[in-house]
């Protein structure tokens, strides 16, 4: 069975940092994959009501 990484966050905008991050994981950790799973919103940031 394979493992998968889960790895949380608004991703807004995404950045080298991200994929930095996430291939560590990959590489470090004993797991196969990583998933991106995305937030429609940021708690920590203030919402923008046009």
């Amino acid at each position: 069975m394979k493992k998968i990484g889960l790895y949380f966050g608004s991703f807004n905008p995404i950045h080298v940092g991200h994929i930095i991050l996430a291939n560590y994981i990959v590489e470090f950790i004993d797991i196969d994959n990583i998933w991106f799973v995305v937030s429609p919103e940021n708690p920590l940031k203030k919402k923008v009501i046009l």
